[in-house]
């Protein structure tokens, strides 16, 4: 137990906030005591902010800074910015992820507990984002085929769908793409659109039984694009002839 010199109520050692110079490892303040010090020490700083005298060089220019990238020459310069610097932002995030996994997980995980309400509103976004880009909603197609019948084997899909199938979400799309505005090769009647397509696996995935069969009917060889009555049709004879194999 240890007393707290603010709010001067004798807490557990793990409430108070943690210090490596101390010789216990933690402050003298507890964790309430020295978010709210935070807070009142903020909202001064922004009192003083408001008036010219109370502000820094340094303050001036991270003021000035933000009202250059409100206007339009700052929109355009970091567009150009983060079009120039994509691949180094990517390599670093993938660093900083490998080296920072546990972290990050343990992190989103207790931010969606505090934060549901956030979260479906984040979910809806990148949903409705998705389907509008031809090239995410043909990938979550895929992806979610592919995890319903690892299920239905009895295995759970332990990684991404890049890494089990081996093409990524872009290739996917340019061998697909040869489809759109073709005639169905089924029906030979209905024009393939992006609104009226179905990815159709060649030989049907639902004869599948091991992982191995799974990664094999998911290449790129075995999938194309038909119109959605085909699809339909062909889905019922499949379920037919397997159960009938069974």
């Amino acid at each position: 137990m240890k007393k707290c010199s603010r709010c001067k109520c004798e807490k557990e050692n793990n409430v108070f906030v943690i210090e490596t110079n101390k010789k216990d490892g933690r402050k003298e303040l507890c964790n309430e005591c020295f978010i709210q010090l935070k807070q009142k020490r903020s909202e001064k700083r922004k009192e003083k902010l408001k008036t010219p005298a109370g502000r820094t060089a340094w303050d001036q220019y991270i003021i000035l800074r933000r009202e250059f990238r409100h206007t339009e020459k700052g929109k355009i310069k970091e567009k150009q910015y983060r079009e120039n610097s994509k691949h180094k932002q990517q390599k670093y995030h993938q660093v900083y992820y490998q080296n920072n996994t546990e972290h990050i997980k343990a992190r989103s995980i207790q931010w969606t507990k505090d934060n549901p309400e956030k979260k479906k509103q984040q979910r809806n976004k990148q949903n409705k984002k998705r389907q509008a880009n031809i090239i995410h909603n043909f990938h979550d197609r895929i992806r979610k085929r592919l995890s319903r019948v690892l299920n239905e084997i009895g295995l759970k899909k332990e990684s991404r769908t890049q890494h089990i199938l081996g093409y990524s979400a872009q290739e996917l799309f340019s061998h697909l793409a040869k489809y759109i505005n073709q005639l169905c090769e089924d029906c030979n009647l209905i024009l393939i659109k992006k609104e009226n397509c179905c990815i159709d696996h060649i030989i049907p995935i639902g004869c599948a039984k091991t992982k191995e069969d799974v990664i094999r009917l998911n290449q790129l060889e075995n999938l194309r694009l038909i119109c959605k009555s085909c699809n339909l049709l062909k889905v019922t004879y499949d379920l037919r002839l397997i159960k009938g194999n069974k």
